[in-house]
């Protein structure tokens, strides 16, 4: 699963996800993922938003195994604490390429979410990212985006 070493990779919400929740078919993919980047094989990064996500995720009464808000706490810290996995975060021009990226690709609603990762991305200088939501994040390839489904 792992890529060379060296390359920047974002780790999206769903293949933490996919890794915390042992009963999900997807769980062994996204947990060898998230461990080749605990290991340093993988040179991985993570922004606040995907951990807020993860975080929702978590302490949904959709989960399969809802925890509470303590417990979600610690495994969003738990990431954020590793020195494994790089922490990007938005810059001050962030909320200016979000604008740009929503104009440019005509998005509303929700994808405004998705336009404000990928701007992080980008003001990092990261473009590739592990996500299996593909659809969304293939619509900014004209960015230079790369996006790679671990789950296929």
């Amino acid at each position: 699963m792992a890529t060379a070493k060296g390359a920047l990779w974002l780790i999206d919400t769903n293949v933490l996800v996919y890794a915390h929740n042992a009963s999900d078919p997807r769980h062994a993919k996204a947990k060898a993922l998230r461990d080749d980047a605990l290991r340093n094989v993988l040179t991985a990064c993570i922004a606040p938003q995907v951990l807020y996500e993860f975080y929702a995720n978590l302490t949904s009464p959709k989960a399969p195994s809802p925890l509470t808000p303590t417990q979600a706490a610690r495994e969003v810290e738990n990431y954020f604490r590793t020195r494994r996995i790089v922490k990007i975060y938005p810059r001050r021009r962030t909320t200016l390429t979000v604008l740009r990226l929503v104009q440019t690709y005509h998005l509303t609603r929700q994808d405004i979410f998705d336009a404000t990762l990928v701007a992080v991305m980008l003001d990092n200088g990261v473009t590739q990212i592990y996500t299996e939501n593909e659809a969304d994040f293939n619509k900014f390839s004209a960015e230079g985006l790369t996006v790679v489904n671990p789950f296929i």
